[in-house]
């Protein structure tokens, strides 16, 4: 039987498209309290890094997408994960956008 292909949060965020950094990566694996399926010498001094299954990364990258913005101006927008709703409800009468429901 094949191992399961895994990757390490750093190979993960050379790969992802919309790109994540691997601090965000980093941040949502921790508030998710992943824990990593292996970890692989990575020829350097120190620990070795852990890796997550290639496929749940993949998933999770998937379910992210929506959330994200497509492109990033000029520095922080107010987000240090750089990711928040997309969508916009325009036209409330009162000339203002309001954010789209989380729940369809």
């Amino acid at each position: 039987m094949a191992a399961a292909l895994a990757f390490t949060l750093a190979e993960a965020a050379t790969i992802l498209d919309p790109p994540l950094s691997e601090a965000q990566l980093r941040a949502i694996i921790r508030a998710l309290r992943w824990q990593p399926g292996g970890h692989r010498r990575n020829g350097r001094p120190g620990h070795p890094a852990a890796t997550y299954d290639a496929a749940r990364l993949m998933r999770l990258h998937g379910a992210l997408v929506p959330f994200m913005e497509t492109h990033v101006t000029g520095g922080n927008s107010g987000d240090s994960m750089g990711l928040r709703p997309h969508a916009r409800k325009q036209g409330t009468g009162h000339g203002q956008d309001v954010p789209a429901p989380l729940h369809g």
